[in-house]
């Protein structure tokens, strides 16, 4: 008999050399469908309307705050400025001890290696607890793409469309691509 797979204790926040990761509230709403709204933001996603957009931050800032969570999600945001730069979400899997990762980033501050900081943290984290994320995306979504390399993810057959990947607890990420 084989035992069952551990549930990993999300975190409920951390904070990285450049960012402070931190639960959903109420004040993020709007932040949250900005982003949803945002066409440059969705461009690999899909085309949501304002209204829609505005649903999908109630839905999700709910799920966030169930107990227990059904959806875990952490705003992302300079510790200095307390500026939103984006939003980091773990959606439950079938493997109680792995969840799905989704990111997203203000336009403005995509691409400045704070994805690979605050994930790379959170895996460290999850790793120890014995568990793992996975992730998917479009195929033409080079910079996801780059940074599950980056991170030491494991390319998996993918379906849907969509390319899928999973960690590797022995597999760290470089720590030249990890700011600390």
């Amino acid at each position: 008999m084989s035992a069952a797979a551990p549930t990993v204790p999300w975190p409920s926040g951390y904070q990285t050399r450049r960012v402070a990761v931190r639960p959903l509230c109420v004040d993020d709403l709007d932040f949250i469908a900005a982003l949803h709204a945002d066409p440059a933001v969705m461009r690999h996603v899909g085309d949501v309307s304002a209204g829609d957009a505005t649903d999908i931050a109630r839905r999700l800032l709910r799920a966030a705050q169930r107990i227990p969570p059904t959806m875990h999600a952490w705003m992302l945001q300079m510790p200095e400025s307390g500026a939103r730069i984006g939003l980091m979400t773990v959606a439950p899997t079938a493997e109680p001890s792995y969840g799905e990762l989704g990111l997203m980033f203000h336009p403005r501050r995509s691409q400045c290696g704070y994805a690979t900081e605050v994930v790379a943290a959170l895996l460290e984290h999850v790793h120890a607890a014995g568990g793992g994320l996975v992730a998917r995306h479009r195929p033409d979504n080079l910079p996801v793409r780059r940074l599950m390399l980056r991170l030491g993810f494991i390319p998996r057959a993918g379906q849907g469309g969509y390319v899928r990947w999973r960690s590797r607890a022995d597999a760290a990420p470089r720590r030249s691509a990890v700011a600390r």
